[in-house]
């Protein structure tokens, strides 16, 4: 529904890239921490850089803040 909110904890990240990739992610951390925020987005952005995509000055904090920028 809404890109910058629904990606802030990562789990639906996760879960998109599962659908895209056909593959499974590491199990997600289902604390509602900042800290478990931070590292289900870092999960997420480690494997899309795994598969050769290139992330400049992106970081799993601008996505828990609901920076739509960075989120796109």
């Amino acid at each position: 529904q809404n890109i910058d909110e629904d990606f802030r904890d990562g789990l639906k990240l996760m879960l998109l890239l599962e659908v895209i990739s056909g593959e499974r992610l590491p199990k997600p951390e289902r604390g509602k921490m900042r800290v478990h925020k931070i590292n289900n987005v870092n999960k997420a952005l480690d494997f899309i850089a795994s598969k050769g995509v290139k992330l400049v000055s992106i970081g799993a904090e601008e996505i828990v803040d609901g920076n739509a920028k960075m989120t796109l």
